[in-house]
């Protein structure tokens, strides 16, 4: 590991190369392991050169000629500039090409591993290569140019910009806990950048010259995790784990970011009492225990929303502001789900083309588009369930299956919704007494016990 730091006098900066820096060189302190060189032939005094290291030998003019370099730092009226360390090169390597006039690629050979670059004051323009190397940039409007590797870039005050090689489609942004993470999505990207994490860094820039400001979407680890069994089984409720998983592996895999906490939450009271309206929490107890537990989310945020004009103008397709509503509020005030996001599908041959069974994209089109355009849900999956006898012994009650049945094979079938929920009620005055004009109450009535003791829905007589 190479450490470079900068003074406070001059900028660090891998552009410039300057293969005389190092002339007329007087060494006037020749020891085993160090030298220290001045410019008192041109009447310079004002600058220093000390070299660490070695077995330094020394030639007839005084200047090393063998030994190993560790290190070096330059200074400028007693003031250090430049201090590099952990070197491993022939001092005679480094004379002759002097620092300042190494080219990239010999750089890039002495800077191999993993490296720790520390900036100016001033404005730096600095480059990493092989390895997982750190650049801290300290003050100033600095430019970083990370390589190889998983590089951590720390801005610092000023104006700060980190070029990256490729395009801008090539990466995924995402923000956690102060970082913001550069994620390659493509094998050519990772070959060229690695995964970058950014600190206090204002602006990107692409190999097309594009710029943007470095801003990612908010990343939640535990939510990631949560969205996988695999990652709940090995690395439990580790937000740190989830974050690095996500840089290494996730974001190419293609995993699932977000498990549905808040949802999680509105599915159970008891969660409700524990944690209050902490999704957080909530997620942290669905990894520890909801799902050894089998607990699953039995709230659907989005057709509770759909259930209502005003939430879906307040709230649209934000399911957590759904759920948290609903615990929030919408229980005190008696809300419950309405909306069946399958019904709907049913009710439009077009809807049913778009999403098949995908119930999330049916809740979203009703509440951003279906509502606007006077589509209601006209497919009713209990007296669909009613009309078939085996369907009545496959899903009993349940709309969700039965509607789904219809999605997936009744339409095919030629099977129709027939169950006359009006002329039922008409036939049995206890029905009537115990449901009035409640057709759903009628519907699921002679599903549960109308079937088995042989009552109709036909007309009598």
């Amino acid at each position: 590991m190479v450490q470079i730091t900068a003074g406070n006098q001059a900028s660090l900066d891998f552009r410039l190369f300057n293969a005389g820096a190092w002339n007329n060189l007087t060494f006037i302190d020749r020891q085993a392991g160090y030298a220290r060189a001045d410019r008192r032939f041109t009447g310079d005094y004002s600058y220093a050169l000390e070299l660490f290291g070695s077995d330094f030998r020394y030639d007839a003019y005084g200047v090393p000629a063998s030994g190993a370099v560790s290190g070096f730092q330059e200074s400028l009226a007693g003031v250090p500039t430049l201090r590099v360390e952990g070197l491993a090169m022939p001092v005679a390597q480094l004379l002759g090409g002097t620092w300042h006039g190494l080219s990239d690629s010999a750089r890039s050979v002495l800077l191999a591993g993993g490296d720790v670059l520390t900036g100016s004051p001033l404005n730096d323009h600095v480059k990493t290569y092989a390895g997982n190397d750190t650049i801290r940039l300290g003050a100033g409007d600095d430019t970083a140019l990370p390589g190889p590797g998983d590089d951590a870039v720390d801005g610092g005050p000023g104006f700060d910009t980190v070029v990256l090689s490729g395009q801008a489609a090539d990466y995924r942004l995402v923000e956690w806990s102060g970082a913001l993470a550069v994620i390659p999505l493509t094998a050519a990207a990772l070959a060229l950048e690695g995964n970058d994490r950014l600190i206090s860094v204002e602006r990107l820039q692409f190999a097309s010259g594009e710029t943007r400001a470095a801003i990612g979407e908010g990343f939640a680890p535990l939510r990631y995790i949560a969205a996988s069994p695999d990652l709940i089984q090995a690395l439990g409720a580790n937000p740190a784990a989830g974050f690095e998983h996500y840089l290494h592996f996730g974001a190419r895999e293609g995993r699932p970011l977000a498990f549905r906490g808040a949802e999680y939450l509105a599915s159970y009271g008891d969660l409700q009492l524990s944690f209050g309206l902490d999704v957080e929490a909530a997620t942290a107890h669905y990894i520890r225990h909801g799902f050894i537990e089998k607990r699953a989310i039995t709230f659907d945020a989005l057709e509770y929303t759909a259930s209502y004009t005003d939430l879906m103008n307040a709230l649209g397709t934000d399911r957590e502001a759904g759920a948290l509503h609903r615990m929030a509020h919408g229980w005190a005030e008696g809300r419950v789900t309405r909306f069946e996001s399958l019904e709907y599908t049913a009710s439009y041959t077009d809807l049913i083309l778009a999403f098949g069974g995908n119930q999330d994209r049916a809740a979203a089109h009703y509440i951003t588009t279906g509502r606007h355009e006077g589509r209601a849900v006209l497919f009713d999956a209990l007296d669909y369930i009613a009309s078939h006898g085996d369907l009545i012994a496959a899903f009993g009650a349940n709309r969700e299956a039965g509607a789904l049945h219809y999605l997936q094979h009744g339409r095919f079938e030629g099977r129709k919704a027939s169950f006359d929920a009006v002329q039922y009620l008409i036939n049995y005055p206890d029905l009537q007494a115990a449901f009035g004009t409640d057709q759903d109450a009628a519907a699921r009535h002679y599903i549960l016990d109308g079937f088995r003791e042989g009552r109709t829905d036909d007309v009598f007589g």
